[in-house]
């Protein structure tokens, strides 16, 4: 009906990546009404194609009032084809700016959780400005406690 009324097309209006601020904010909302793996597969063909810094905006947006746990738990399966350098380390940067090093911490936690030692080292390097003491004090304290 829109599509008709205004003389567009909502899928392209969407899919475009130049609208990722607008969509990314309306798509805040709305994810929550979903199950994960709804939202996983949604923003997976949402982004594909997409450049790196247009996919980081529409997270930022997507998540921003999520727990970073459970955030990055959405972003490990959208990103899991991802090259971990550049682009996850990009987007796991920018959706960082600004947060504190212990949302940091819990955020690359659950991230990384299943990833080799070498993955999450790359990881790490593409990162450089965070309080690494802080952020391994969390997460050997936090891993300690699931064994």
């Amino acid at each position: 009906m829109m599509d008709k009324m205004f003389n567009a097309s909502f899928v392209e209006f969407v899919r475009n990546e130049k609208n990722c601020d607008f969509t990314g904010r309306h798509l805040a909302g709305l994810v929550k009404e979903y199950k994960l793996e709804q939202v996983v597969h949604g923003i997976k063909w949402l982004v594909e194609g997409w450049s790196t810094e247009c996919t980081a905006r529409l997270l930022k947006h997507v998540f921003e009032d999520w727990l970073p746990e459970l955030a990055a738990f959405v972003i490990a399966k959208v990103g899991a084809s991802w090259s971990t350098r550049p682009k996850m380390g990009l987007v796991v940067g920018f959706m960082m700016v600004g947060e504190s090093v212990g949302v940091v911490a819990l955020f690359i936690r659950s991230l990384t959780l299943g990833w080799d030692i070498d993955r999450i080292t790359e990881l790490i390097s593409c990162l450089g400005n965070c309080s690494w003491r802080v952020f391994i004090r969390v997460c050997v304290n936090s891993r300690v406690g699931e064994s």
